[in-house]
């Protein structure tokens, strides 16, 4: 009997302690700093409910690394900000100041390169990385970095507001007789 109870006790130890094959593979891309490759691990972690009790700062970990890699070679912004949604959702069921620094250093770095990008877009997600920065740190570190993302982004505001200023005006009724395939007597060819 007493064998019976310490092998199902030692069971049940091993189940809860030991990570999946899939998470130990996230935690190898992740230790790399590869976060896209550890999250498509965390992805089949999760999709059985086998994640072990370090599993959300891991996946956390990586969804920072993961935005980061994403906005490193500027990509789309809609998953840009779906990163952050994710990683500001999981750092408020995790009580880890070590998490909450990477993700403000790397939200600022990520802002500070985003906000010199000529796609509008991308000032979107400047904007929301600097409230992060503003809610979730108030270092002097920190605020400078913030003062520069915002310096930059009106920088290119204004070269937006020059450019559309220096663009040349069709008139709105050349446009329409333009529309309408007819012909302005006004700019007729030689």
């Amino acid at each position: 009997m007493v064998k019976i109870f310490y092998s199902l006790l030692l069971s049940v130890f091993f189940l809860i302690s030991c990570k999946s094959v899939y998470e130990k593979q996230g935690d190898k891309h992740l230790q790399s700093g590869d976060g896209l490759k550890a999250l498509q691990r965390y992805a089949l972690v999760k999709s059985k409910n086998k994640g072990s009790k370090d599993f959300p700062k891991n996946q956390t970990h990586a969804y920072i690394l993961g935005m980061k890699q994403t906005c490193d070679a500027v990509g789309d912004p809609e998953i840009i900000l779906t990163y952050r949604e994710r990683i500001l959702e999981s750092l408020s069921g995790i009580n880890d100041n070590t998490l909450k620094q990477l993700y403000i250093d790397k939200a600022a770095d990520a802002a500070e390169k985003l906000a010199t990008v000529q796609d509008p877009r991308f000032r979107e997600v400047c904007r929301r990385f600097v409230e992060d920065m503003n809610t979730l740190n108030s270092s002097s570190q920190i605020m400078n970095r913030m003062a520069t993302v915002i310096e930059l982004l009106e920088k290119r505001e204004d070269e937006i507001k020059q450019a559309q200023e220096n663009a040349p005006v069709v008139g709105k009724e050349a446009l329409i007789m333009h529309q309408l395939g007819e012909e302005n007597p006004e700019i007729q060819e030689d």
